[in-house]
Order: structure tokens, then sequence, then C-alpha cells
């Protein structure tokens, strides 16, 4: 973040840390991105993380699922999981 990069790419930005400081590390790549003004990409298993962000695609075995368009989590509908 210190060459104020175009986008930031996060692969399960808070997997390996405990929750106080995973809320931590959201709330300033959050805070970050609004101020800068970057992308930023997150891939996560967290719902909690996922509806945080504006939009969500879902992946089934390495793709992005057709069938399931991009849209805010914010709807009321079943459980995010990925395909069997």
């Amino acid at each position: 973040l210190v060459r104020s990069p175009r986008a930031v790419l996060a692969d399960e930005p808070t997997g390996n840390l405990d929750p106080r400081t995973g809320v931590r590390i959201l709330d300033l790549l959050f805070t970050l991105q609004q101020e800068t003004g970057f992308a930023l990409l997150v891939a996560s298993h967290s719902e909690r993380l996922a509806s945080r962000c504006r939009r969500i695609l879902l992946m089934d075995n390495g793709r992005l699922d057709p069938a399931i368009p991009a849209s805010p989590i914010a709807a009321p509908g079943p459980s995010l999981s990925t395909s069997e």
C-alpha cells in the first residue's frame, strides 16, 4: 500500500488471525480502500467478510458460477456455500 496501488488482492486476509485482529485488519483494508479508491478484490470463505463487500461472485470448482449473478449479499436468501 506504500506505492498507492490501483488494486489490492487479498486472499483470505484474516484466515490465520484471531477474530479481534481479523476485524481490525478488515477495518483497515476497507477504510484505506474508501480513502484512496483502489480496487479491493478479496477471496474468502467467510460470509461475515463477504457481507462487507459491495459485489460478491461465487465460485464452483475454481470457476465463477454463471448461475449465480454478482450481487450484494444483503438480500435475503440461502446461506452462501460452495457447490458440491
